[in-house]
């Protein structure tokens, strides 16, 4: 089944590093202990497109899987166990992901076609628009999206996984629909209603070989970096640019230094 997808008008560049598993708060959003915030959506060099009205909080994180718990009743996927969801999926040792979003006016989190991410690997098809509230931001997959460019979509009432989609060039892709490899996915997604936040989980380990053949497309090689946009609130849209796995292994403890948290 073929979906219409949209981008989020938000662009950010930043770097991850690995952390200790303990200390990655996995919640909705409760509290981000563990994870990094990259900026807000109305910033220069993070808008993408859309309203500036929907302002947003942009967090990220790495972190080495080791039986994580979900913590603080979020509402979303289920429990993260290994190997409960896609064979290889969260299993101890995998490298995770997480993106989060917590809104500070505007639009509301949850609504149709809410918790989009858009991989691009090859860091050549989504950019930053060049002003807040600009329209040259590159954030179409249907205009933009390359071959093995791939889209993760979760469902906007529950935040569970809904398809995986991957491109062969710019609005041309094929969908891992619901019921293949068992309806399971290698991402899960936990939000907070109260705090109108969301958090967004990858298993980058398991997703190249799990999305090796999706309907006779694969996704693009993950490079020393690759970019992402994210739906963020409402129809306003960011790009983030982030080390890979290889590249996040040399970065180290170093790759800490100057990061902001928020507690």
């Amino acid at each position: 089944m073929m979906r219409s997808l949209h981008t989020l008008p938000l662009v950010a560049a930043f770097t991850l590093s690995g952390a200790a598993a303990a200390s990655i708060d996995i919640n909705g959003g409760l509290s981000w202990n563990g994870w990094q915030l990259n900026g807000t959506s109305n910033q220069l060099g993070i808008y993408g497109g859309g309203s500036t009205d929907n302002v947003f909080e942009v967090y990220t994180t790495l972190f080495t899987f080791d039986g994580n718990s979900v913590t603080g009743n979020p509402a979303g996927s289920a429990n993260l166990l290994p190997g409960a969801f896609s064979t290889g999926a969260f299993a101890n040792g995998n490298r995770i992901l997480g993106v989060g979003i917590r809104r500070i006016s505007g639009a509301g989190l949850v609504g149709n076609g809410a918790g989009i991410v858009r991989f691009d690997v090859g860091n050549d098809s989504y950019s930053a628009a060049s002003s807040v509230g600009g329209t040259d931001g590159k954030v179409s997959s249907t205009a933009y999206a390359s071959a093995g460019d791939f889209n993760t979509q979760f469902y906007g009432a529950n935040f569970t996984p809904s398809t995986l989609v991957v491109f062969t060039g710019p609005g041309a892709f094929t969908t891992l629909p619901s019921g293949n490899n068992g309806g399971d996915f290698a991402f899960r997604g936990f939000y907070q209603a109260a705090n109108e936040s969301y958090q967004l989980l990858f298993d980058l380990t398991a997703m190249p070989s799990l999305y090796s053949n999706v309907n006779g497309s694969a996704i693009g090689t993950l490079g020393d970096t690759f970019t992402m946009s994210i739906r963020g609130a409402g129809n306003t849209d960011v790009v983030v640019t982030i080390p890979a796995p290889g590249a996040m292994a040399l970065l180290g403890l170093a790759g800490l230094a100057g990061t902001r948290r928020r507690r």
